[in-house]
């Protein structure tokens, strides 16, 4: 993966995914999001793990989800992430996301892509961005629509900076980091649902 980053002209400095420091029970920020979407990324596929909810704070549901990863993947069962959990994680989850198909589809939330987007990478990822940007743009027209042709252009980034501001999204406004996309969809997510429930429906209830 640090090939893959070197080549798009990254620094390992720039990713919110390199471990900095343990992650326990109380412990709270942007790398408890990237952790706790990795695990309920891994939990769709592996049932013996289980779901955080992705809110940045590392509760006793988060305890539970580490626990039950370290348990699957013969770790040492602390219920907190040190570097050597960390990597298991990241690496299980960069393994499963090597397995699909990267292609954007209405109402189909895809993971992280695993790179830090920017201006002057293109690919599926960036076209996956713009139509998510796009659909929340029709809620939120603040939110300026961009030609999803799957270049990132300034047209795309000035896009992503207007939903960080509007959302109050910390980090760097011209990157999509793993913070960013998962805020991303879970706007668009919460919309796409919201757009198909009848009268006297809610989202998510059968």
């Amino acid at each position: 993966q640090l090939s893959a980053y070197n080549s798009e002209g990254l620094r390992i400095d720039e990713l919110d995914t390199k471990y900095s420091t343990e992650i326990t029970l109380g412990s709270t920020g942007p790398e408890v999001v990237t952790i706790q979407y990795y695990l309920a990324y891994i939990s769709l596929f592996v049932p013996t793990v289980l779901s955080p909810t992705v809110d940045g704070s590392f509760g006793d549901g988060t305890r539970d989800a580490v626990l039950s990863f370290q348990k699957t993947y013969g770790l040492e069962q602390t219920g907190t992430v040190d570097e050597i959990t960390w990597n298991k994680i990241e690496s299980t989850y960069y393994e499963m996301l090597s397995k699909g198909t990267y292609l954007f589809e209405p109402g189909l939330i895809l993971p992280y892509p695993g790179r830090v987007l920017r201006v002057g990478i293109n690919g599926n990822d960036v076209l996956a961005l713009q139509e998510y940007l796009n659909y929340i743009s029709n809620t939120y027209p603040e939110i300026p629509k961009v030609n999803a042709d799957g270049e990132f252009g300034p047209a795309t980034a000035g896009a992503v900076r207007a939903f960080i501001e509007l959302f109050d999204i910390p980090g760097n406004p011209e990157r999509v980091t793993a913070t960013v996309w998962n805020a991303i969809i879970n706007v668009y997510d919460d919309l796409y649902v919201g757009n198909f429930v009848n009268e006297n429906q809610f989202p998510g209830i059968v």
